[in-house]
C-alpha cells in the first residue's frame, strides 16, 4: 500500500531529505520549526479514543488553535519579561502540544515541568531559571498558584481563545528562543537544560541516519505511521525521540486514556500503532506477563515455546535473508502471543532510560518485533540507537554507535563523556549556569566493542566494599530477577552492600520470609556470596508511582532515615513463639478458611487443594471477572471495601486478603 501524506514525494527518503533541506535553508529558530512541523495541514496529528468513538485532530486544526491561544497569551503575559520561562505542568494531551507552541509563539520559553517531582523540588527548579508563571491542567491548578507562581488553567485559556473565530497571522520572528527541561531527579538534585532550535535541528538531522541504516524505523502500516504517546513529553526521550522526531514529519500520535496494561495493548491493536518508545520497566513487565501466561499452560507449552524460540534464533542467524525468513516464521509460530500483545502493526520499538535485560530483548525480537536499545540524557539529547539488524547483536544490549555529529569518549575507568551539537546549549545547576563546552561527563559507565557501546550502570551507584572490591548494582541485580520480587535495589550501607526487595502488599509475612530465602539462595549461587551483608524485605513501593526506575539515591536516604524496615523478621519470630510473637497480632485461622471457601466458590476449585498462600489467578485459574465476584462477596459478608487497580496488588491469596482485612480493623 502506498504511504499516505508524503506530499509530492515518491518515497520516505525523498520526503525526509526534502523537508530537512527546507529547514537547512531557513533561520534556525523555533518559528521555522513550527512552520515546517505544521506545513502538512491535512495530516492527522492526534488520535484518541472517547469510549467507542475515535476522535482525530489535524495539524491544521491544532495550528489554528495554537495561533488563537498565542494571541490570547500575549495579552495575559504582557507584564512578564520577554523570553521569560513559563512552566507547563501537564500530562500528555493535545492541549499540552497546543500550550507548548502557544507559549513559544507568544515570545516566552516553555519550562517542561516533571509531574513526578515533589513540589519543593519543582519550586527550586522554577526559581533557578526565573520562571514567571505556570500553565497547568485544571485538576493540577491549585488555588491559582503552582510552586508559588501565578497559575493559569490550560482548559480556561483554550476555551477563551477558541471563543474568537478569527485566526491571527503568526509573528514567527517574535518566538521564544529555547525550550527548558528538568532532569528526572533520580540522581541528587535537579538541573535545568536549555535546547534551542539549532540543537533540535541537529537532533532531527542526525536521526535521518537511523532511517537510512534501518528501514524498519520508517515503515508504515496500511499507509500510516502512528506513534504511541507512552512517554511523557516533558521527558527528553518523550520530547525528542517521540514528539520532535515524528511531528517534524507531520506523523500521527495516538493518545492513551491511561497506562493500564490492557489499555496500552488494546490501543496499539485497535489504532494500528506502528512505533512504541518506552523505558525498560515497561518492556520487562510486558515480557514478564507474557512468560507468566506461557508457563501457566504447563511444561509442555513451555517446552514447545522454547523450541520455537531456538528455531527462530537459527533462522534469524542465516547469512542471507535471515531477517525476512525469521519475521515470516515468527508471525506464524508466535501468532497467538502477538495477537494477545501488540498485533501485527508494530514496525519499531526502542527502549531507553536504563538497562534492559538480554532476555527481554531476545523475547521481543524472536517473536517478530524489533526492539532495540537507545541512549540519551536530558543534558545531551538522544545520542545513539542500536541499528544492527542481526538479532544476535541486538540481544547484547548495546546502545549502538553515536549518531553523526556526536562523539563518545571513555576514560580509563570506563566513564562515558558525550560531545556534539545535540547537547544542551547550557545547563543550570544549583543556581549556576554552565555553557555547553566540549565533552559532557555523563556519570555512566560503559564498554565499547567494534564501535558499539553498552551502558553498564551509573558510576555514583558503584558500591566499593571495605576490601576494595567493586559491585556494579545494575549487573548484580540481574542475579535476583527470577526470585519473585516486585523490584530490587542494591545499595551501599556503611561498609557493605544491602539488597532491598519489594514484596507484594498484603502478601503476608510468610511470603516475605520465603522471598528472603529465595534471594539469599540466588546470592549464594552467584559470586555475590558473602558480599551482600543484609537482605531487607519491604512492602513499600521501590519504584514510586510515575517513576520509570528505582532511584538508588532515594532508597539510600530512606534506609538512612529508617524509612524502610525489614518485615520478614515478624514471620520468623511469630512462628517460633518467641517474645515477639503476637506483637503484630495473629490472623485467625477461621478467617483464612472462610476466605479460601469464597475463593473456591468463585473459581470452582476444591478447598482441599487450596492453601493460604495459593494465588487466585496463578494457582486457582481465576479470571478478572471471578476476582470481581470474590471481592464483592467478601465486601458483602464482612463490610470491607477493597482497593482497586495497583493499590490492590498482592490481594490474591487468602493470607494476603486476611492480612488486609485485619489491617482494616475486621
Amino acid at each position: 500500500m502506498r504511504i499516505k501524506n508524503l506530499g509530492d514525494a515518491k518515497s520516505v527518503n525523498e520526503y525526509v531529505s526534502g523537508k530537512l533541506a527546507r529547514f537547512s535553508s531557513m533561520e534556525k529558530d523555533l518559528g521555522s520549526l513550527f512552520e515546517l512541523m505544521f506545513s502538512e495541514e491535512e495530516n492527522i496529528l492526534i488520535e484518541r479514543m472517547r469510549g467507542l468513538k475515535v476522535e482525530k485532530t489535524t495539524y491544521k486544526e491544532a495550528k489554528n488553535d495554537i495561533l488563537k491561544t498565542a494571541r490570547l497569551m500575549r495579552g495575559k503575559f504582557a507584564d512578564l519579561p520577554e523570553d521569560a520561562p513559563v512552566g507547563i505542568y501537564m500530562a500528555n494531551s493535545l492541549l499540552w502540544i497546543e500550550m507548548f507552541w502557544a507559549v513559544i509563539l507568544c515570545g516566552r520559553r516553555p519550562l517542561l515541568m516533571n509531574l513526578m517531582l515533589a513540589e519543593e523540588t519543582l519550586k527550586s527548579a522554577c526559581e533557578m531559571c526565573g520562571a514567571a508563571a505556570v500553565i497547568a491542567d485544571g485538576k493540577l491548578c491549585c488555588g491559582g498558584s503552582v510552586c508559588g507562581l501565578p497559575a493559569y488553567s490550560a482548559e480556561s485559556i483554550y476555551e477563551e481563545a477558541c471563543a474568537v473565530n478569527e485566526i491571527p497571522e503568526p509573528d514567527l520572528r517574535a518566538c521564544g528562543g529555547e525550550i527548558l527541561l528538568m532532569t528526572s531527579g533520580t540522581t541528587s538534585g535537579v538541573k535545568i537544560c536549555a535546547f534551542g532550535a539549532e540543537e533540535l535541528y541537529c537532533q532531527i538531522k542526525y536521526s535521518f541516519e537511523i532511517i537510512k541504516q534501518n528501514r524498519l524505523l520508517a515503515r508504515h502500516y496500511r499507509g500510516e505511521l502512528k506513534h504511541l504517546t507512552f512517554l511523557p513529553f516533558y521527558h527528553i526521550f518523550g520530547l525528542v525521540a517521540v514528539y520532535i522526531w515524528f511531528a517534524f514529519y507531520s506523523r500521527t500520535f495516538v493518545l492513551l486514556n491511561d497506562l493500564a496494561a490492557d489499555t496500552v495493548t488494546q490501543t496499539v491493536r485497535r489504532r494500528h500503532v506502528t512505533h512504541i518508545f518506552a523505558v525498560p520497566l515497561f518492556w520487562e513487565k510486558v515480557y514478564g506477563a507474557a512468560m507468566k501466561k506461557i508457563k501457566s499452560r504447563g511444561p509442555a507449552t513451555v517446552a514447545k515455546f522454547e523450541k520455537g524460540m531456538k528455531l527462530a534464533e537459527k533462522i534469524y542467524a542465516l547469512p542471507v535473508a535471515g531477517n525476512a525468513l525469521g519475521r515470516a516464521f515468527s508471525k506464524a509460530a508466535f501468532g497467538e502471543i502477538r495477537r494477545g500483545m501488540f498485533g501485527d502493526s508494530i514496525s519499531f520499538m526502542i527502549s531507553g532510560g536504563g538497562p534492559i535485560s538480554g532476555e527481554a530483548l531476545r523475547f521481543f525480537n524472536l517473536i517478530g518485533y524489533r526492539l532495540v536499545n537507545g541512549y540519551g540524557m536530558t543534558e545531551t539529547g538522544i545520542t545513539s540507537v542500536e541499528l544492527r539488524n542481526r538479532v544476535k547483536d541486538i540481544v547484547k544490549g548495546a546502545v549502538g554507535r553515536p549518531l553523526g555529529g556526536v562523539e563518545f569518549s571513555l576514560d580509563g575507568n570506563g566513564m562515558l563523556s558525550v560531545r556534539g551539537k545535540v547537547n544542551a546549549k547550557y545547563i543550570i545547576e544549583n543556581g549556576v549556569r554552565r555553557e555547553a563546552d566540549g565533552y559532557f561527563a555523563t556519570g555512566d559507565l560503559a564498554s565499547e566493542e567494534n564501535g558499539y557501546y553498552k551502558i553498564l550502570g551509573r558510576n555514583d551507584d558503584l558500591i566499593v566494599l571495605a576490601d576494595g572490591e567493586n559491585i556494579n548494582p545494575d549487573e548484580a541485580e540481574k542475579v535476583f530477577k527470577d526470585a519473585g520480587a516486585e523490584a530490587v535495589c542494591l545499595v551501599k550501607k556503611g561498609a557493605g552492600a544491602v539488597l532491598v526487595a519489594e514484596v507484594k502488599r498484603f502478601s503476608g509475612t510468610g511470603e516475605a520470609a520465603a522471598l528472603k530465602a529465595r534471594l539469599e539462595k540466588a546470592a549464594a549461587a552467584s559470586n555475590l556470596r558473602g558480599r551482600i551483608s543484609e537482605f531487607i524485605i519491604t512492602d513499600k513501593k521501590l519504584i514510586a508511582d510515575g517513576d520509570f526506575k528505582v532511584s538508588r539515591t532515594k532508597i539510600r536516604k530512606l534506609l538512612e532515615s529508617g524509612g524502610i524496615e525489614d518485615i520478614s523478621w515478624k514471620y520468623k519470630n511469630e512462628g517460633e513463639g518467641g517474645e515477639e510473637a503476637g506483637k503484630t497480632g495473629e490472623i485467625p485461622d477461621a478467617l483464612v478458611k472462610n476466605i479460601i471457601q469464597f475463593m473456591c466458590d468463585a473459581t470452582g476449585a476444591d478447598p482441599e487443594n487450596v492453601n493460604p498462600d495459593s494465588d487466585f489467578f496463578r494457582d486457582l485459574g481465576g479470571t478478572s471477572l471471578d476476582y470481581f465476584q470474590l471481592v464483592s462477596d467478601l465486601d458483602k459478608e464482612f463490610g470491607c471495601g477493597f482497593p482497586a487497580g495497583s493499590d490492590g496488588a498482592g490481594l490474591t491469596t487468602a493470607e494476603g486478603l486476611a492480612a488486609f482485612m485485619k489491617e482494616a480493623g475486621l
